[in-house]
């Protein structure tokens, strides 16, 4: 009888597969569900009724014949319904072998159960019927929990002991989607309880043509039309990325909802995470392109590399695409700041310090490179560009991140989040747009009038006021002028080369340590150049602006000495101070008109942290710009940060005419009075000693908040600055007193002598104090209080030695006639430098590595930009103005006599 059921089972069985040859006839015949794609080439126009009928019609015959031979054995004894039972589940799972035996010591992984599922997998297929609709004995619960009873018929396991079969109940879980299926089946064999769970595929793939990976045995022939088409293969591919997310999302999503239910985040935030999530599981393009926006773990962390900046546009230009009640989510660029928690920095810390120290450890171990680097962190922070749902807030988010990091020593932070915004100008970028347009329309005026006259060899002679005042913006004649080169046997010369060199060197400087930390890779590379001694040149670069005020003194006592001169020891404080303030104003203003227009023409991930404050510091204090306060003011909350010289240069320029008329009448009154503001001991030296100052500005100091105090309370503060002024002073009346000096070699070799020494003293003299060493009390107090005055003299001797014809190929150097234009465009440039530095940093989407072939390509962008940049502002602002206070103030604009020196090296 078992023989006998056995082989009718066999026959049907080879029926079924007959029928399913004459159906897939026209096509090359395989294994159906295994490599479909390649065994139908035409699979999507293919009727696949036929298929699925194939495979229910199989279904039901075997298990109904299985169900029939069970119920006709259950007279039988239990020997023989055992034997039975092997032949039927050997015909059902298609091999003479593989039978399975359970009994209650067997482990459960090794159970295999003989189910319709089996025998969907033995063969390769799928019925996507069973995986969409329930059975009839299946029912649901409110959890979308199905049960299915089958019959003990159906199924029958075998005991070892071939006692009488009991039952058994067998618990199948299947994980379709986010459901749970429950198959509870009575079997008749002893007690025993197996749970076993599968995982399939998204719905979304199930719906699709079933297509397995292809047989290692197919070579598909040249020309064939077995071979897949390109755009088949790329099918192929973003069904398995979809079939791998779905996977990746199932394991990820239970931990996901397990901290999500813990938050205490807002309501449109939750449901736009879990719309983002449904997205990433049915592999949408919006929500994979956030992820994808989002930064990682930088690469080269333990180099110094601690940011990835995401991408920043992809992430704003998401949107997702509205679908019926669902909310409409467009990218959100947010910065996750992560700082590692860290002992308190030490007076003496360097790049080098460890402030971590994990004891007996080995040295091959990552927390030994950690400890090695944790300086940097003082530094800067770990920096994430993240891509999130624009209904998320910072709070939401930084709740998220904190949960997701609560077992790591960091403190999680989330700023500067940004959504794309629609263009529109504010009501100061309107103002300065309006203000543009009419100096532009003027300089069009002025260039065509100008031009018109010059071929009528008519010139302005006998012209009005206004008429000369629109010839004022003629862009050839401005040029022009600009490019006049001075006087070979100028004794001032050297002031434009000592100029031009010392407004290189502050941009080289900045672009090294003013641009944002956060935007640099390889950080690390700090900690070897501080052991180079000559990088002292960068990092003691703040003794450059003293060389400023240095030329600033000088030739303001030129000209000052020269008008009371000519007016028999006369002068106008008021006319001499506007004189002053109308040459300083215009070149502000067009800075700062520059600064409010900034956000139109540039953002980036940086952008907020960079032009992003210091625009919205110029739109809440621009007017303190235009009043001599900024160098007492906090530089976090200054407008144009670096104007702060140009207020201390009102200041100064306010005592030297007091000083200078003071000097013209009663010289030796005059020279102690510039000796103790020279010296000007009490300052420095106080605020030093109080409050445990460094001698002057520690460059990549672990210990920002010192750096802040010292720059706060010393560095931009006039009092440190005003020695390099008054030694100023004292040469230009030198000069001016006594025209021509001649010099014996030996007061020429010690006047070198002792300028070197002081201007190598002073500039590397803070070697030991960059790399961590404390400063001896006495020696730093004498180095803060007199550092800046002993540069300024060095710098002196070199002027006053060319001044009086005796510099040699040096005079000729810094006399070049190539920084005759530039020097005269060294304000502009200087006041520019600024928010050009800060545009190329908002603008980067990369890091810039800290290295000095790519910082000194930097610094070199940012100098061609800006000089470009100063020559138009400068024929547009600077030039006109100037000429238009000597035609509308000519008592202020002396005659040209008075005026030479100022020509020769164009004192700003």
């Amino acid at each position: 009888m078992v023989r006998q059921t056995c082989l009718i089972v066999i026959f049907l069985f080879s029926l079924e597969l007959t029928q399913a040859a004459r159906v897939l006839k026209p096509l090359s015949f395989g294994i159906i569900g295994e490599n479909s794609e390649e065994n139908f080439p035409e699979v999507e126009k293919f009727e696949l009724n036929n298929a699925r009928q194939f495979t229910e019609n199989s279904h039901a015959h075997i298990f109904s014949i299985s169900s029939s031979v069970n119920t006709a054995t259950e007279t039988v004894s239990n020997e023989k319904t055992t034997a039975k039972i092997k032949e039927v589940a050997t015909a059902i799972n298609g091999n003479g072998t593989n039978v399975t035996t359970i009994n209650n010591e067997m482990p459960v992984e090794t159970a295999k159960l003989t189910t319709e599922k089996n025998f969907h997998q033995d063969f390769k297929t799928v019925k996507p019927e069973v995986l969409q609709k329930p059975n009839d004995n299946e029912k649901f619960n409110k959890d979308g929990i199905s049960t299915v009873k089958i019959d003990e018929s159906s199924f029958t396991e075998v005991a070892n002991d071939n006692s009488v079969p009991k039952l058994t109940t067998i618990t199948e879980v299947k994980n379709v989607n986010d459901s749970t299926v429950t198959s509870v089946i009575n079997r008749a064999t002893k007690p025993t309880k197996i749970t076993r769970k599968v995982d399939f595929a998204s719905e979304s793939v199930r719906k699709n043509v079933i297509r397995a990976l292809p047989s290692k045995n197919a070579i598909p022939e040249k020309n064939s039309s077995k071979i897949e088409s390109i755009e088949d293969q790329w099918l192929d591919l973003e069904k398995t990325f979809r079939i791998y997310t779905d996977s990746v999302m199932k394991k990820a999503l239970p931990k996901f909802l397990r901290i999500h239910s813990q938050l205490n985040i807002s309501s449109q935030c939750n449901a736009a995470l879990l719309q983002m999530v449904s997205g990433l599981r049915n592999f949408k393009s919006w929500a994979v392109k956030m992820v994808d926006s989002s930064g990682r773990l930088p690469s080269g962390t333990f180099e110094g590399t601690l940011t990835d900046l995401g991408d920043y546009d992809q992430c704003l230009d998401i949107v997702q695409p509205t679908r019926g009640k669902h909310m409409n989510i467009q990218g959100q660029y947010c910065t996750l700041e992560v700082a590692p928690v860290l002992p308190s920095v030490r007076s003496s810390a360097t790049m080098n310090t460890k402030l971590l120290n994990f004891g007996n450890i080995s040295t091959d171990s990552v927390l030994t490179d950690i400890s090695h680097g944790s300086a940097l962190f003082h530094l800067m922070m770990m920096r994430i560009g993240i891509c999130v749902p624009s209904p998320c807030v910072a709070d939401d988010l930084q709740a998220l991140a904190a949960a997701l990091l609560k077992k790591v020593p960091v403190q999680v932070s989330v700023r500067n989040c940004e959504t794309k915004q629609p263009f529109h100008l504010t009501i100061p970028q309107f103002i300065v747009i309006s203000i543009a347009v009419v100096i532009a329309i003027l300089i069009c005026a002025g260039t065509a009038v100008d031009s018109y006259m010059s071929r009528n060899a008519a010139r302005n002679q006998d012209m009005g006021r206004v008429p000369q005042s629109l010839l004022a913006f003629s862009l050839t004649t401005n040029l022009k002028q600009l490019m006049k080169s001075s006087r070979r046997n100028s004794t001032l010369g050297a002031v434009n080369g000592v100029r031009c060199l010392s407004l290189l060197w502050i941009i080289l400087a900045h672009t090294y340590g003013f641009g944002h930390r956060q935007g640099l890779a390889r950080l690390s590379h700090a900690k070897t150049y501080m052991d180079d001694i000559f990088f002292q040149i960068i990092t003691n670069s703040w003794v450059s602006v003293d060389t400023f005020f240095l030329l600033g003194g000088l030739l303001v006592a030129t000209s000052t000495l020269k008008i009371i001169e000519s007016t028999g020891g006369k002068i106008s404080f008021i006319s001499r101070l506007l004189h002053r303030i109308w040459r300083l104003i215009p070149p502000l203003a067009a800075t700062v008109g520059f600064t409010l227009v900034l956000p139109l023409i540039g953002s980036g991930p940086l952008w907020a942290d960079m032009a992003g404050k210091k625009v919205h510091n110029c739109e809440q204090r621009w007017w303190q710009v235009f009043l001599p306060i900024n160098t007492w003011v906090d530089f976090n909350t200054m407008c144009l940060l670096h104007t702060w010289y140009v207020a201390s240069d009102v200041h100064f320029y306010c005592l030297a005419l007091l000083a200078l008329c003071v000097l013209y009448r009663w010289q030796v009154a005059g020279f102690v009075l510039l000796f103790l503001v020279t010296v000007r001991v009490f300052g420095p030296l106080l605020l030093t000693v109080i409050y445990n100052l460094p001698p002057t500005v520690i460059f990549f100091s672990p210990d920002i908040e010192l750096t802040k105090k010292t720059a706060n309370l010393v560095y931009f503060r006039p009092y440190p600055h005003i020695g390099a002024y008054c030694v100023g002073l004292l040469l230009g009346y030198l000069l001016w007193k006594h025209h021509k000096w001649t010099l014996t070699k030996m007061t020429q070799t010690v006047g070198w002598a002792m300028s070197a020494t002081s201007c190598l003293a002073v500039l590397f003299a803070t070697y030991s104090w960059s790399r961590g060493n404390a400063a001896d009390p006495v020696e730093g107090v004498v180095y803060a209080v007199l550092h800046r005055t002993a540069w300024a003299a060095g710098v002196a001797w070199v002027l006053f030695i060319c001044a009086i014809g005796q510099g040699g190929n040096l005079n000729k150097f810094l006399s070049w006639q190539l920084f005759t234009p530039l020097s005269r465009l060294c304000y502009f440039i200087y006041l520019l430098h600024f928010p050009i530095l800060w545009i190329r940093i908002s603008w980067r989407r990369t890091l810039l590595p800290f290295h000095h072939y790519d910082l000194i390509t930097e610094f070199s962008g940012i100098l061609i930009i800006t000089l470009v940049l100063s020559l138009v502002f400068h024929l547009a602002f600077e030039a006109p103005f100037l000429k238009l206070e000597q035609i509308w103030c000519p008592e202020r604009a002396k005659p040209n006599e008075v005026k030479k020196p100022l020509e020769d090296a164009h004192a700003t």
